[in-house]
């Protein structure tokens, strides 16, 4: 998992998103299909904090599986990641909390 050390209000993400409730003309769009690894709060949390970028360069950049966006931001998960990859972000930005972690 990788996390800048800011944060990022889950309120402005989803404004961003600009969901309707308008079920006559609901924006909902791919939110009712999903795809692995996808989130749609990405490209809003990208657009709010564009440095955010460059952590899904450098996830694209060690792919060794699938990555996104956990929730609404700022804090990403790659499955299977190469320990190299830990160790180079956390050298990279030591003030970024950066853990290999499992899932059980």
């Amino acid at each position: 998992m990788v996390k800048p050390s800011f944060e990022l209000a889950t309120a402005r993400v989803f404004k961003k998103l600009a969901l309707t409730n308008d079920s006559a003309n609901n924006s909902l769009g791919r939110l009712l299909e999903p795809v692995p690894g996808w989130n749609d709060l990405l490209v809003p949390a990208l657009s709010l904090a564009p440095v955010l970028t460059e952590i899904t360069r450098f996830l694209a950049s060690f792919q060794s599986g699938t990555w996104g966006l956990s929730g609404s931001g700022p804090t990403f998960w790659l499955d299977r990641p190469q320990p190299e990859a830990v160790t180079y972000l956390t050298r990279l930005h030591p003030d970024w909390w950066v853990r290999e972690t499992s899932l059980v």
